[in-house]
């Protein structure tokens, strides 16, 4: 149930203009050994939304300066995403890292929010 609502949260919370930078993959524009990767199969394709929703709802929630360096980490992570090329093991990998490492930067915004 919680995949199914990240993913429509997902679809809902990022812009098609932007959806490169927040990694959101457009299969029909997949170019590169990743991104065709990715666009093969309907897990990755589900992690990728899930780490896309989480990377968004992040950036809209830290301040300027931590949302400059989420939106480096992430153009980073795509850079290191890309060497996996249409290794899947490396691609689920590298998508498991960064949902976690996401994890963690929301943990402490939302408990701040929450007043812990």
């Amino acid at each position: 149930m919680r995949t199914l609502l990240v993913v429509l949260a997902a679809a809902l919370a990022a812009p098609a203009a932007h959806a490169k930078d927040y990694g959101l993959m457009n299969c029909a524009k997949a170019k590169t050994a990743d991104e065709k990767a990715i666009c093969a199969g309907k897990g990755l394709l589900q992690k990728d939304a899930v780490m896309a929703t989480q990377y968004s709802l992040l950036r809209g929630m830290l301040l300027m300066g931590g949302r400059g360096v989420l939106i480096d980490e992430q153009h980073d992570w795509l850079a290191e995403r890309a060497k996996c090329a249409a290794d899947k093991k490396c691609l689920i990998k590298r998508y498991d890292e960064r949902i976690d490492a996401l994890d963690k930067l929301f943990e402490g915004p939302r408990q701040r929010a929450l007043g812990g």
